[in-house]
């Protein structure tokens, strides 16, 4: 769901380019840079200020420049990325195509060729390969959803799922979250803060319902989860209507997607849309959604419980 692209330093050094594509990456722009080599922000700022000597950049494009490269506007635009193939006797195009696991685009200068890549001064950004959609669809599996949402996932250390509907006893909603916890355990991490927020009562016909307690939770949690991992559960009441739970969310500290359907599967051949938040709507959202926030602990209502 979201790409990660390689830019040629060189590229990326030059202000005409820099004010054109930077706001083209992030998690809701579905496009995300890789850091290659390791010092690529370095690479590009020594470029820059270099082409202000050649009078190409000004003084103050490129304060801008590193002012961006290393505010936290860029944290959600970038990609850490295996160096360790780096060769630094080949040049950035030779050693960029010959990575594993390959970059799905790569910007390049002028000279640019492959299936792969294309020239800054080429590239047609409504087109492929460049063009993203803003939604996607996917499959409404578990496999597919957290195989859509993982470049996100991969870089986090929060990790707040949002699901009004989210009952564990179904292997529906189970599933998911199941498939969250052991790719990151394959990582050999456990996430800083963990945490699903779901609704606490059944509304129908004037009547509310405790939907459920917190030993559905732990007897269906706590044997998927691995040692000193916990998962916060917080049951909103909807007392407030700037408390009503209905879209369904993976948000992180980098960015978030929306996912229509949320995290239950589906029968055989159903399908969801995802897409990423704007920066504005995560910055929202990211600080509402959390146990200790103003916006949960608000109510008395809402409650929270610790699985192990």
């Amino acid at each position: 769901m979201i790409s990660e692209f390689a830019f040629e330093p060189e590229v990326m050094a030059r202000w005409e380019h820099f004010k054109s594509f930077w706001g083209d990456f992030g998690i809701a722009q579905r496009r995300q840079l890789g850091c290659y080599p390791k010092q690529w922000k370095r690479e590009v700022m020594d470029r820059a200020r270099a082409l202000v000597r050649e009078k190409i950049n000004t003084e103050m494009q490129v304060a801008r420049m590193e002012s961006k490269l290393s505010g936290p506007e860029a944290k959600p635009k970038f990609r850490k990325v295996n160096c360790s193939d780096w060769n630094a006797e080949r040049a950035w195009l030779e050693n960029t195509c010959a990575h594993e696991p390959a970059f799905e685009v790569i910007v390049a200068g002028s000279a640019a060729s492959g299936a792969s890549v294309v020239s800054a001064s080429d590239l047609l950004r409504d087109e492929p390969p460049y063009a993203r959609d803003p939604e996607v669809e996917i499959e409404r599996t578990p496999d597919a959803i957290v195989r859509a949402v993982w470049p996100l996932l991969a870089q986090s250390t929060e990790i707040i799922l949002v699901e009004p509907n989210f009952d564990p006893r179904e292997p529906r909603f189970l599933g998911v979250v199941e498939k969250i916890v052991d790719a990151i355990h394959a990582q050999e991490r456990i996430p800083r803060r963990f945490e699903i927020h779901t609704s606490k009562y059944r509304k129908t016909n004037g009547q509310t319902q405790l939907r459920l307690q917190a030993h559905h939770f732990e007897n269906t949690l706590s044997p998927i989860l691995y040692a000193g991992w916990t998962v916060t559960v917080c049951c909103w009441a909807e007392n407030r209507v700037q408390d009503y739970q209905h879209p369904r969310f993976i948000l992180t500290e980098i960015g978030g997607i929306h996912i229509d359907w949320g995290l239950d599967a589906g029968e055989a051949g159903a399908m969801t849309i995802a897409k990423g938040l704007g920066e504005n709507l995560h910055a929202r959202y990211f600080p509402r959604y959390s146990s200790i926030g103003a916006d949960f602990l608000g109510d008395r209502d809402n409650n929270s419980f610790v699985i192990y």
